[in-house]
């Protein structure tokens, strides 16, 4: 194999080399800060809802350590020391992903008669390799598997396997990933569960490397902040979307974004600072992040629900119009707030299409009254897109979106890539991107017929497509069906696969609203059968009032407890589905007047 077999492979097959695995787009947390001067009570108020995996136990455990010199309440992992997200008694953080491209694949070449070693700038470089011996009962022999590292990072060929449709060549891949470099979370950790103010808080999230996260900040002086942290490649040649040549220097990483160059904020004149996973900086930010970060619909809402849609607009020097005055209460409630702004924003676009579903109908023998029907109704919803759980048009809209998907990419991919796709891809992103920037690209014409399909054309195909699904699995009337009915979450124990153990151990399935566009986020994966079963969501949420420490609140579902007798295993749920948190208390006396048990432990003596 040469390097000119490996190029050729690259340039005639990108969408192949491409599909590597990125974030799920219906993953994320948001979290956001307000001053004092929009806080019914004058005080700061901080929240924060990490959006990762539904599962039992919960991901977070509610934890409140006071010890000498270390005074501090939120949640940690389980078996993480400290205080992760939180808050001490001067200063309060919160965290979403901050989803910038730090990996980089490369290309490898090894010498042909000697697996192990690889080129680099005309000469062959030994490569490191770790022997991983893993004893498997029953056997005499253990599973032996060997780690290769080149310059670049480790193989990754044959293990991360994609269908790609074409004869690729035998090359190896490494991954460069700034995961895999040397890190000192915990001890940041700690350390900010000690900061006192900004200078310290900085201090401490600088040295926070990977995964890279928006850090708000709020204090007792009433300042409120934002930085962006973790290791940030710059790169000698390139963006890092595509493998490159690992065998030349050209593409290298030369250093890391400074720590000081990171986008921030401290007490910006519009007085808010919110992130949803999304850009964290304009097209004019000084470095490369990257180009896979969430949707903005998320980001919208929040903005909106908290500035109004023109404040929502202006940058953060800007001074905000009107005076709103917000409470913990009402914050919690903007956790739990299920608009979907995709839906709004879309629904102009989607309109002259949808106005031909019916014509559409009829040629494909399906009830053209049912279509127009059920596009009157998610036409109506998308005024106000709000997903509840008892509403047809958020699961006409899903519907429609997962169908449109599929006729879109589909044909083209194959489904051998298109499954993979899904599964590894931003199908949502990339659709949406489709829809509102190349309304006329190539994606939406359907290559086994002989005309040339529209963007409208693919989206009447698709809604009828959808309205068919839904009739037979919901039934003739779409005034009955229920985004609830297919959208649920069931908080699964590792044991609940099993017969009868789900329904000792598994709590749920409840009906849920929101997905993963909405600030209550409850995301999905398109390649699920049988409905949209949520697989993320904000498990934990808190609001603090900054400085007012007992006047938080927070709520973890199912519950604190990952032992089913316990009655704390699943007593958080309903709060959760309610939108509703309890109090975090604070201080020694609040703490003292709502204990209900005790427990000491006394060294051995």
């Amino acid at each position: 194999m040469t390097a000119r077999r490996v190029l050729e492979f690259l340039v005639d097959t990108p969408l192949a080399l491409t599909a590597a695995s990125l974030p799920d787009p219906l993953a994320g947390s948001n979290n956001w800060v307000v001053a004092p001067r929009f806080s019914e009570t004058g005080r700061p108020l901080l929240a924060n809802d990490p959006h990762l995996a539904v599962g039992l136990p919960a991901v977070w455990h509610q934890v409140h350590l006071e010890a000498p010199g270390y005074h501090a309440a939120g949640v940690s992992f389980p078996g993480a020391p400290g205080v992760v997200v939180g808050h001490n008694e001067r200063i309060a953080w919160g965290v979403t992903n901050l989803g910038a491209d730090v990996q980089d694949l490369y290309i490898e070449i090894p010498h042909p008669e000697d697996p192990y070693s690889f080129l680099y700038e005309g000469a062959y470089e030994p490569a490191r390799v770790i022997r991983e011996e893993i004893r498997v009962k029953g056997r005499d022999e253990p599973e032996v598997l060997e780690v290769v590292i080149t310059r670049h990072g480790p193989l990754i060929s044959g293990v991360v396997e994609v269908e790609v449709g074409a004869a690729a060549p035998d090359y190896p891949l490494a991954l460069r990933w700034t995961a895999l470099e040397q890190h000192h979370i915990y001890e940041t950790f700690f350390d900010v569960a000690r900061a006192a103010d900004w200078e310290s808080f900085r201090q401490a999230v600088s040295r926070f490397s990977a995964p890279g996260q928006n850090f708000v900040y709020a204090d007792v002086e009433g300042n409120i902040g934002y930085t962006a942290t973790g290791l940030v490649p710059i790169r000698a040649r390139g963006s890092g979307q595509r493998p490159v040549p690992g065998w030349v220097a050209d593409y290298e990483w030369t250093g890391y974004v400074p720590f000081e160059e990171m986008p921030s904020l401290w007490n910006p004149r519009r007085g808010v600072i919110w992130t949803a996973n999304n850009r964290p900086a304009g097209i004019d930010y000084g470095h490369y992040l990257g180009a896979s970060f969430a949707l903005p619909y998320r980001a919208i809402r929040i903005g909106e629900a908290l500035l109004g849609p023109e404040g929502a607009l202006l940058p953060p020097d800007a001074e905000a119009p009107g005076s709103p005055s917000f409470s913990v209460g009402q914050m919690a409630l903007l956790q739990a707030d299920t608009y979907n702004a995709q839906a709004r924003e879309l629904a102009p676009l989607l309109e002259e299409a949808l106005a031909r579903v019916e014509d559409r109908a009829r040629s494909a023998g399906v009830d053209p009254a049912l279509a127009a029907e059920a596009a009157r109704l998610m036409r109506v919803w998308a005024r106000e897109p709000f997903e509840a759980p008892d509403a047809a048009g958020p699961l006409i809209y899903h519907t429609f979106y997962e169908r449109l998907l599929e006729r879109t990419f589909r044909p083209r991919m194959g489904d051998g890539l298109y499954e993979a796709f899904l599964k590894a891809g931003q199908p949502t992103a990339a659709l949406d991107r489709l829809i509102r920037y190349r309304p006329d690209s190539r994606w939406f014409d359907d290559p086994a017929t002989p005309q040339r399909e529209t963007l409208d054309d693919a989206v009447a195909a698709a809604f009828v497509d959808a309205v068919a699904a839904l009739s037979r699995d919901y039934g003739p009337d779409p005034e009955s069906w229920n985004w609830g009915d297919a959208h649920t979450i069931t908080f699964a124990h590792p044991l609940g696969v099993v017969q009868p153990l789900d329904r000792l151990l598994n709590v749920g399935p409840f009906a849920v609203g929101g997905s993963g566009l909405t600030p209550q986020a409850a995301g999905f994966r398109w390649e699920d059968e049988g409905g949209y079963p949520v697989t993320t969501a904000g498990i934990w949420r808190q609001v603090v009032e900054v400085g007012n420490w007992d006047a938080s609140t927070h709520v973890v579902a199912p519950g604190q407890s990952g032992h089913r007798v316990s009655p704390h295993y699943a007593d958080q749920v309903d709060l959760w589905l309610q939108g509703r948190q309890h109090a975090q208390l604070f201080s020694r006396e609040a703490v003292d007047a709502a204990a209900v048990h005790r427990l000491r432990l006394v060294p051995a003596r």
